[in-house]
């Protein structure tokens, strides 16, 4: 990323306009070229634009394909001064809406200024690619993590939307943990953990939590014991990033090592819609309208909703990821078949977060607060063994992987 180029470039640019050695305009001209080059040379950057073939558009043929690269501009300055400023209009005037990148950054404050505000708006309206963060937000939510007040004023991003502590934040481990399959646990239990016979959704949540909790406090042991290892491993293999982040060339100490301030740990909340979908599926037709009882809706989830996943796997021509075929249909008992069905239907009817449904809405809150405050507890605060955990709504590629693994879920939709 670039950072906040127009808190970096701004002694330069009121040095420059003071002495004469540049007008306006010139600048203007230099920041468009700048725009220009980056859009030249990055291309789209955005892996979501297809597969892995050698065919394709993606990562055989665009060396850049995962590096969107992001200008940040305004928020809240360590020194106090007014979030947005001469350069920051400048910026955000030479925006060419056409370009795909770079990313536009605009760090959002309630003192920003109208002006400024309403030229953003205006590129947006253009279809810039030009995103907003909340310093109201961000900035507080790094402080939970563990970021220091005057560190998380300095924040930036990078990769996909990934905020960071610029220079002295490294991520070394980041958790994919499916939200889904912590649900499909605490309904139809485990080997070593049967599911009782709910009453309500305080306790379907109670077990949720607690089996994510579980796989949480794995991969915080993963992270204790890589930490407890930095000194052994100091200095550790130098990387190119390491030039360039405070810490490691001072204490010759790679930052995998130890080497900056914060060595985090990334917890997803991923897959937060299935999940919400799901639990709104349950509330309503089990508990609400009584229309299923739990047992039946466990066992259509077993049964898969009465649809068989094909077990032959079709490969893309020049990719080994494998990918399940279409799912056919079950020779049930037409009986059978007509109730799996209409349970289906009905859990396709269902409540779905992002709906403008109260219901779904407020179990996709209630979701995320239970899942931040297991992630709370597994930090252990105050102690120790703290560790520095950003949680993140995230999900990426990877409902592609994640939904081949997971079964059939209670908002309808077949395993696979």
């Amino acid at each position: 990323t670039f950072g906040r180029v127009d808190e970096l470039l701004l002694p330069y640019y009121q040095r420059d306009m003071a002495e004469g050695a540049m007008t306006r305009e010139q600048a203007c001209a230099l920041i468009t070229d700048f725009y220009c080059k980056n859009n030249l040379i990055l291309g789209r950057g955005e892996h979501q634009m297809s597969g892995n073939s050698a065919k394709s558009t993606g990562w055989q043929r665009n060396l850049t394909y995962d590096a969107p690269q992001y200008i940040v501009l305004g928020g809240r300055r360590a020194d106090g001064s007014a979030p947005g400023n001469e350069l920051t209009n400048l910026w955000l005037e030479c925006v060419v809406p056409r370009f795909e990148n770079p990313v536009i950054v605009l760090r959002y404050t309630a003192d920003l200024g109208e002006s400024l505000w309403l030229l953003a708006l205006d590129k947006m309206r253009q279809n810039a690619s030009l995103l907003i963060y909340n310093d109201g937000a961000v900035i507080p939510a790094l402080e939970r993590a563990g970021i220091a007040p005057q560190d998380a004023l300095t924040y930036t991003m990078h990769g996909c939307n990934w905020v960071d502590a610029p220079g002295i934040q490294r991520t070394a481990i980041c958790s994919w943990l499916w939200l889904p399959r912590y649900v499909l646990q605490a309904l139809l239990g485990t080997a070593d953990a049967p599911a009782p016979d709910y009453q309500d959704m305080d306790q379907i949540y109670e077990r949720v939590g607690q089996a994510y909790r579980a796989a949480l406090e794995a991969e915080c042991a993963r992270f204790r014991a890589s930490r407890a290892r930095w000194e052994e491993m100091s200095p550790g293999l130098l990387r190119v990033d390491d030039c360039f982040l405070a810490g490691p060339i001072e204490r010759a100490r790679s930052w995998a090592a130890g080497g900056v301030p914060y060595v985090t740990l990334t917890a997803t909340l991923s897959g937060i819609g299935t999940a919400a979908d799901s639990l709104a599926a349950v509330d309503e037709l089990v508990f609400r309208e009584h229309r299923f009882s739990l047992e039946t809706l466990r066992h259509a989830l077993r049964q898969n909703y009465g649809f068989s996943t094909a077990t032959e796997l079709a490969t893309a021509e020049g990719n080994e990821a494998r990918r399940p075929r279409a799912h056919a249909r079950q020779e049930a008992s037409g009986d059978e078949a007509r109730a799996l069905e209409a349970l289906r239907l009905a859990c396709l009817k269902a409540p779905k977060f992002g709906q403008d449904d109260d219901l779904a809405d407020q179990h996709a809150v209630r979701m995320a607060q239970a899942i931040l405050q297991e992630i709370e507890e597994a930090r252990r605060r105050g102690t120790a063994d703290e560790i520095t955990i950003f949680p993140c709504v995230e999900t990426d590629m990877n409902h592609l992987r994640a939904g081949a693994e997971t079964g059939a879920t209670p908002d309808g939709r077949p395993a696979g």
